[in-house]
């Protein structure tokens, strides 16, 4: 990911896709919000 500037802080949202039949009974799970502050460590996901 590449950010303009250099915010103290962004919101990064994720969603999941299924495919190949998999089905999740839990729709209420497949989105999540991250705050990713400027710490100055790695992040991974």
């Amino acid at each position: 990911v590449w950010l303009r500037g250099r915010p103290a802080e962004v919101t990064l949202d994720i969603a999941t896709v299924w495919a190949a039949g998999a089905v999740d009974r839990d729709r209420g799970n497949d989105r999540q919000r991250l705050l990713v502050l400027d710490t100055g460590d790695t992040y991974s996901f």
